[in-house]
């Protein structure tokens, strides 16, 4: 699997052609973080974690990391992710560069630990222009 240096660079820079309309569609920026994301972001993210490992084992696995973006657009978008995924707009793609780009094992699931550096690290990271 490709990995690319910044998850969150490869997200907001990824384009995707919509083959039915042939325009060009880009991935949004992660959003502004929440007072609460700033105030405690291993609480909050730890909170997020819980409520996308809907069969409570430990880890997020692609399954469930889409039905939560579906369910939870303004959340998705805040980490970075599609706020609705479809296999033909190209944000099933978004998708699964950043999902693997949060599991560092390639063993397809994302686990507590692999999210939570992944997120602290991004937010760490200074802005990308």
């Amino acid at each position: 699997r490709e990995r690319s240096g910044s998850g969150a660079a490869a997200a907001c820079q990824s384009r995707a052609r919509d083959p039915g309309s042939r325009s060009l569609t880009r991935q949004p920026a992660p959003r502004e973080r929440s007072n609460s994301m700033i105030a405690d972001p291993e609480g909050k993210l730890r909170q997020i974690f819980e409520a996308v490992d809907v069969n409570r084992d430990g880890s997020i696995n692609k399954r469930e990391m889409i039905k939560f973006c579906r369910s939870s657009p303004d959340l998705a978008a805040l980490l970075g992710f599609p706020e609705g995924v479809r296999q033909e707009d190209g944000s099933r793609d978004i998708l699964e560069r950043r999902f693997q780009a949060i599991d560092r094992d390639d063993d397809r699931e994302v686990t507590w630990e692999e999210f939570l550096d992944f997120f602290l690290a991004e937010m760490a990271a200074p802005p990308v222009a």
